[in-house]
């Protein structure tokens, strides 16, 4: 598997996500977060930086799913929470964020990206 980060792990690929796990703090306990980045045509790399600056924060724990598309960002949560960001600078560039509820697929299911964040962390 291809590293694209110091903070989180690539565990698996399809043409259009890269499923991740990243280690995270959950009450206490330290768990590893499984979450997926998802690719559009022009497969932007500067996605990794954000999905770092969520790592390095402590955000990504709430997170199932990012991805951008034509300078928005998308962040699938398990819930609508008030401290996402409504812009994040990106490599100079300002994306807008838009703010999106997990729903559970079957492929999410397959992939191990699931709408809950216990459910998408295990314990070390």
């Amino acid at each position: 598997m291809k590293q694209l980060s110091p903070f989180f792990v690539v565990v698996g690929e399809t043409p259009t996500m890269t499923i991740c796990e990243a280690p995270v703090i959950c009450n206490g306990v330290a768990r590893i977060h499984r979450f997926g980045i998802l690719w559009d045509e022009d497969h932007d790399k500067r996605i990794v930086s954000v999905a770092n600056h969520l790592v390095i924060n402590g955000d990504i724990l709430h997170i199932c799913r990012i991805g951008e598309r034509k300078g928005i960002l998308t962040i699938w949560s398990v819930s609508l929470v008030s401290w996402f960001y409504e812009n994040i600078e990106v490599d100079g560039d300002v994306w807008g964020v838009d703010h999106e509820r997990q729903t559970t697929t079957d492929r999410d299911l397959l992939l191990g990206v699931t709408t809950t964040y216990v459910d998408c962390a295990v314990e070390v």
